[in-house]
């Protein structure tokens, strides 16, 4: 690879990170969130469809702002290029 290849990663190294980051967290909070309310408050078992469902729009909520960045870029990137042309 050369540096302009090791140079695009590592600029987008951050964004890989907090995307992944976006992916686990919501599930993991829900799920350890809906644990605790069961085992301190004595909540029913409802509570851990209610946790998925939270969790599973934590997912969309990523995905859809990750895509959004990455068309952003893409916009950003294309009017630079078209700039660069005259």
């Amino acid at each position: 690879m050369d540096k302009k290849t090791y140079r695009a990663l590592a600029k987008n190294l951050p964004m890989i990170t907090q995307f992944g980051l976006s992916l686990v967290t919501p599930p993991l909070l829900c799920l350890f969130g809906a644990g605790w309310l069961k085992r301190e408050y004595g909540v029913g078992d409802w509570i851990v469809p209610v946790a998925v469902v939270l969790a599973l729009s934590g997912i969309v909520s990523a995905f859809g702002n990750f895509f959004r960045y990455m068309l952003r870029q893409a916009e950003q990137e294309e009017r630079e290029y078209k700039g660069g042309e005259h």
